[in-house]
């Protein structure tokens, strides 16, 4: 993400918005929101992505979806951006 945006310093939070950005195609703003928000929710559940300072109650269920949503994510920026 890095990489396509130039911004080094960019989480994926800062710049999934932008990589889906189309003046031309302003549907596309929801899927950056929606991408923002899968960041967020990382970010959000104690031990995701920071130190877990209370017990998470994620189901096996949730915590498969969002890392199903994190891969589909994944191929969705290498097929659009990648070279």
């Amino acid at each position: 993400m890095k990489i396509i945006t130039e911004r080094g310093d960019a989480s994926l939070g800062d710049v999934a918005a932008d990589l889906v950005r189309d003046p031309a195609a302003p549907w596309r703003g929801s899927l950056g929101a929606a991408l923002r928000s899968l960041y967020g929710y990382a970010s959000q559940v104690p031990g995701a992505r920071h130190a877990q300072h209370i017990d998470a109650e994620v189901t096996p269920a949730e915590a498969a979806l969002v890392v199903r949503m994190c891969g589909a994510a994944i191929v969705y920026f290498i097929d659009q951006h990648g070279n």
